[in-house]
Parts: C-alpha cells; sequence; structure tokens
C-alpha cells in the first residue's frame, strides 16, 4: 500500500477550504514529480517549484529548451542535472555536496564547470543558478 498526503495551507473559515484542498493536490502534484523520496508533501515545503504548473505549458518549455538545450544532448544530462540539483540542496556549498553526493572535490568542479560550458550559464553565481534551477525543474515536471 503507497499512500501519499498532500497538505495545502491553514485558512482561517469553512468558505477558504476550497483553497487548501486546491493547495494540497498542487502539493501532491508536484511533489511526485520534484521530491519523489517521501509520502508527504506540503505546499508550503515546495518553493519555487509552486509557479511550476502556473507557468504556461508553451513558455515554460521554450524557457527550459532554450537555456539547456546544449546540455540537453550530452550524453551525461542526468548526472549532471543530478549532481546541479545536489548542489542547490546543499546550498551551493562545493564540499557539503561532494560529501553529500560520494564525489570527490574536483569530479563536482569538473562536472560544474561542464554545466557552465554547455549553457553559458555558471552554477555558482546566484542568478545563473536560480535560471539552471527553474529550466532544471521544468524539464523534470514537464517529462
Amino acid at each position: 500500500l503507497n499512500i501519499c498526503i498532500g497538505m495545502g495551507s491553514y485558512y482561517e473559515g469553512l468558505e477558504n477550504l476550497r483553497c487548501s484542498y486546491s493547495e494540497a493536490l498542487q502539493a501532491l502534484k508536484i511533489g511526485k514529480k520534484l521530491v519523489n523520496n517521501s509520502s508527504f508533501y506540503f505546499i508550503d515545503d515546495m518553493g519555487l517549484s509552486c509557479l511550476i504548473p502556473e507557468i504556461n505549458t508553451n513558455s515554460a518549455n521554450r524557457f527550459q529548451t532554450k537555456k539547456l538545450s546544449k546540455l540537453l544532448n550530452d550524453n551525461n544530462f542526468v548526472v549532471l542535472r543530478e549532481t546541479f540539483i545536489g548542489f542547490c540542496d546543499c546550498n551551493m556549498s562545493i564540499a557539503q555536496t561532494a560529501n553529500t553526493l560520494f564525489l570527490h572535490r574536483n569530479t563536482l568542479l569538473y562536472r560544474l564547470n561542464k554545466i557552465a560550458k554547455l549553457t553559458g550559464l555558471d552554477p555558482r553565481n546566484f542568478q545563473d543558478a536560480i535560471q539552471l534551477y527553474t529550466a532544471f525543474h521544468i524539464k523534470i515536471f514537464l517529462e
């Protein structure tokens, strides 16, 4: 038996129950696609990912294709994607990411440099990282 729970924000009053229910469904949809390692999804924990379903699918697809086009053709796309997501999950800390992903520091740096070379966006730069993070999550969500 596989149970997944989605939870929306608390809203006062019975008339706002619909908002919470809608958010709970959205949390389940996003969580199953983007988190995948949990059975409980809370809308407030979804962060920027909450906005992805609200973006026009064509616009979202164009955005992620534009940002990731050269990277998508690389044989190691999945490895590079998981490395970058892990880097973000570790607050962009090289040492913590290397430890968490069981990588040598130089291997991690090589992969981050490869992402920068292929996309023109440096994962260690906050503004570029936001674009990459959004593009990767759109790609995962649309799959």
